[in-house]
C-alpha cells in the first residue's frame, strides 16, 4: 500500500526487487529489496509504507496550535492565541515530507489599545497601552471625575469600562444661620442647591436657589434666614398687651386690662410661624357686682350691675336709711362704700 517496486532483471532466480514508497510515506521497517530465491521465492522481509509523522509541534508563547487532521503528513497545525494575544506572522504550519513541521512559526503578542484618550480637565497616567494594562484618571482642582477612574486595556484592544470625564464641581454650598440646604444631584454642573429656613425663620430675599456653573462657582445671590416678625399685636379694647420679648417669632403678649376690667379668656398670644398672633383674642370685660343687696324695710334701684354702675337705696314709711343712699360697683366687683339699712323712727 501507498508504494512500488522495481524489479532488476525480470522474476528470474537472483532478481531483485526493490520497493519505494509514494510521496509522505516511508519504509516502516527500513528493508526496501526483496531476492527471488532458489525455491522459486522471494527472500526477506516485506517492506510497508507507513505515512511520515512529524509529531507535536514546538509550542506557541500566549498560544497553541489546533491540529484537528493529526500530526502526519499534510497535516496543518493552526495557531489560536490565548485572550488578549493575537497572531504576527503567518497562522499556519504543515507537516512536511521531511517529517518536518514546515512554514513561519508565529508569536502570540498583547493586544494594543493604543494610547488612553486625554480629556479636557483631567491628567492620566497609564502602566502600558497593552492587554492588561491599565490607566489612571484624575481630575484637576475644581472638576469632579464622572465614571470609572481606572480602565483597563481588554482583549478587543478596547479601554474599558468606559471612558470617564470630569466636569465643574462646585464643592459644598454655603451653610446659612437658622437654615439649611439639599441638593439635586451632588455638587457637579447644573447641579441646584434648594435652601430652607427653620420653623420661625424665612428667606430674606425670597431666593432659594443656587446653581454650580462650567467655572465651579454657585451661582446666584447667597440665600438668608431671618426671623419672622408678627409686628405689633391687636387692639385689646379697654386694655393693652405687654411685649417683654418683642414682635418676633416665639414672642409672647400678655394683655392686662384698665381699671375695673378683666380677662375672661387665656391673656397669652404667641407670634406664630405664619407671622400671626396665634391665640385667643378676647376683650377686657367690665368686673361684675352681682345685683346690689336687697335691705329689710328698704328697696333698692340700680342702673346695672357692672363696674361704675350704682344702685340708689330707699326706705319705706316709719324708717329713715342708716348709711350711705348710693353704692357704686367698684373695680374689685364690690358695692361700696357699703350696703346701708333702714331703721325705725319713734315719736
Amino acid at each position: 500500500m501507498n508504494g512500488s517496486y522495481t524489479l532488476s532483471q525480470g522474476t528470474t532466480l537472483h532478481s531483485t526487487a526493490t520497493y519505494q514508497c509514494q510521496a509522505g510515506f516511508q519504509l516502516a521497517n527500513g528493508n526496501s529489496n526483496l531476492t527471488c530465491g532458489s525455491s522459486s521465492q522471494w527472500i526477506g522481509t516485506q517492506p510497508e509504507c507507513e505515512i511520515i509523522e512529524c509529531g507535536q509541534p514546538s509550542d506557541v508563547k500566549n498560544g497553541s496550535y489546533n491540529l484537528s487532521s493529526g500530526t502526519h503528513y499534510g497535516s496543518i497545525g493552526t495557531s489560536t492565541c490565548v485572550a488578549g494575544y493575537e497572531i504576527h506572522g503567518t497562522a499556519n504550519i504543515m507537516c512536511d515530507i521531511n517529517g518536518d513541521w514546515n512554514g513561519s512559526f508565529p508569536d502570540c503578542t498583547p493586544v494594543d489599545c493604543g494610547s488612553a484618550q486625554n480629556i479636557e480637565n483631567e491628567n492620566v497616567t497609564s502602566t502600558g497601552t497593552t492587554f492588561g494594562h491599565t490607566a489612571t484618571y484624575n481630575c484637576v482642582s475644581g472638576f469632579e471625575l464622572v465614571g470609572p477612574n481606572l480602565l483597563t486595556c481588554n482583549a478587543s484592544s478596547e479601554w474599558e469600562p468606559y471612558e470617564p470625564n470630569c466636569v465643574a464641581d462646585c464643592g459644598p454650598p454655603t451653610q446659612i444661620m437658622n437654615g439649611s440646604y439639599t441638593l439635586s444631584q451632588g455638587t457637579t454642573l447644573s447641579s441646584t442647591s434648594t435652601y430652607q429656613c427653620q420653623a420661625g425663620f424665612q428667606l430674606a430675599n425670597w431666593n432659594s436657589t443656587l446653581i454650580c456653573d462650567e467655572n465651579s462657582q454657585w451661582i446666584g445671590s447667597q440665600p438668608e434666614c431671618e426671623i419672622i416678625e408678627c409686628g405689633q399685636p391687636p387692639n385689646v379694647k379697654n386694655g393693652s398687651f405687654s411685649l417683654s420679648s418683642g414682635t418676633q417669632y416665639g414672642s409672647i403678649a400678655t394683655a392686662s386690662c384698665v381699671e375695673g376690667y378683666e380677662i375672661h379668656e387665656t391673656a397669652n398670644i404667641m407670634c406664630g410661624d405664619n407671622g400671626n398672633w396665634n391665640g385667643s383674642l378676647s376683650d377686657c370685660a367690665p368686673v361684675d357686682c352681682g345685683s346690689a343687696q336687697n335691705i329689710l324695710n328698704g328697696h333698692v334701684a340700680s342702673t346695672g350691675t357692672t363696674f361704675g354702675y350704682t344702685a340708689t337705696y330707699y326706705c319705706i314709711t316709719g324708717f329713715v336709711l342708716a348709711g350711705p343712699n348710693l353704692v357704686k360697683c367698684n373695680a374689685s366687683a364690690e358695692w361700696e362704700p357699703y350696703v346701708p339699712s333702714c331703721q325705725g323712727t319713734y315719736q
